[in-house]
């Protein structure tokens, strides 16, 4: 920390679900105290983070050895089913609607090409690489 009592930065997630990112970003920087939180990057998955998991299919059907449903939709349990669909192809035992496989999905994700398919990665990856450089100066 380079102030005491203070974290150097925090990280939110939160689906952005019906409202959309940037009215997601906005409520969730309303409750911050900058005081307490001086460098805060706020990631809102469209239309949830099932959609992030399943941004870079190339690399999911790489670690997982299927390939995901893709397209477009905004239906967040669509996103959720194409999720749980594909872990359960692949041989996984899923309990936590494969959030609890979250890191074996991101760890080999290519965020270049997640970003490209999912704006709301690249926002996010970017406003964490700036905020990473700042406080590394």
């Amino acid at each position: 920390s380079r102030r005491p009592g203070t974290p150097d930065l925090l990280i939110v997630l939160i689906d952005a679900n019906a409202v959309g990112p940037a009215t997601r970003r906005a409520e969730v920087e309303q409750w911050l105290d900058a005081t307490v939180f001086p460098e805060v990057v706020v990631g809102t998955p469209d239309p949830c983070v099932e959609r992030w998991l399943l941004a870079d299919p190339a690399s999911f059907a790489a670690t997982f050895g299927v390939q995901p449903a893709t397209g477009k939709t905004n239906a967040r349990n669509a996103w959720k089913n194409r999720l749980v669909t594909a872990l359960e192809e692949s041989g996984q035992v899923i309990l936590q609607g494969g959030a609890e496989l979250a890191e074996e999905i991101i760890q080999p994700m290519d965020f270049f090409r997640a970003g490209k398919a999912d704006p709301t990665i690249k926002a996010f990856t970017d406003d964490l690489r700036h905020s990473l450089t700042r406080l590394s100066q």
